[in-house]
């Protein structure tokens, strides 16, 4: 069971992470050079449209703390600690 935790949050941390490495590739990136700004050149800014803008910052933001809660749950698993395992189910 443990290790079927462990194993489990290890993937959570790597897609958390995965999406830190797209968000900070989104806005590291110049303004010519991806298609995430060629689409949004091609769109007009207005209503929920804005939004977009903020999207690199999302993704690091959400991927930063879903990285970090299944680091809490690996530790968690390995260490049997009920607090750990209960922050992460929270």
């Amino acid at each position: 069971m443990m290790m079927m935790m462990m194993t489990m949050m290890t993937m959570v941390q790597v897609c958390g992470l995965t999406m830190v490495t797209v968000g900070v590739l989104m806005y590291a990136a110049d303004g010519n050079s991806t298609f995430y700004w060629k689409l949004l050149d091609g769109m007009p800014m207005i209503g929920p449209l804005v939004a977009f803008d903020r999207l690199p910052v999302v993704f690091v933001i959400v991927g930063g703390f879903v990285a970090l809660v299944s680091f809490l749950g690996c530790c968690g698993a390995c260490e049997d600690s009920v607090c750990f395992l209960c922050v992460v189910s929270i």
